[in-house]
């Protein structure tokens, strides 16, 4: 997919997907102009998952929304009295990474030795994408 200046992302990203649009957009940057580049990406029946933190009231054309039933869910992704002391533990145990991490794939490889794999049900584990290598 090539951008272009003067088009909007959301409508970069429909036109990639022939018209359709996507089926969860993860919105984590908390800008406005994040927040309307997932609604114009994401699909008629659709998921927006505000990750990011919006720090001003927001804007939104329900009717759109409703005419597109579009589900918006938000998530600080943890909470962390509950979340963090389990987390640091887990990240502590030794080996942790054997036991998780199924395969590391470049990003050139991604699609042939990640995404195929993991469509065909062959994954045990986390497919790492190194972009360095």
């Amino acid at each position: 997919m090539t951008l272009v200046a003067d088009e909007e992302p959301g409508q970069q990203i429909v036109d990639a997907t022939a018209g359709h649009g996507v089926d969860v957009v993860l919105e984590a940057s908390g800008t406005e102009s994040g927040l309307a580049t997932a609604i114009g990406a994401v699909r008629k029946g659709g998921q927006i998952v505000l990750v990011g933190l919006h720090e001003e009231p927001r804007a939104l054309d329900l009717l759109d929304l409703s005419l597109r039933e579009i589900d918006i869910a938000t998530t600080l992704a943890h909470i962390c009295a509950t979340d963090l002391p389990q987390a640091v533990e887990i990240l502590a145990t030794p080996g942790l990474a054997a036991n998780v991490i199924d395969t590391v794939v470049t990003l050139d490889a991604f699609v042939e030795d990640g995404l195929v794999p993991l469509a065909e049900g062959r994954v045990r584990g986390k497919i790492v994408v190194d972009v360095a290598a």
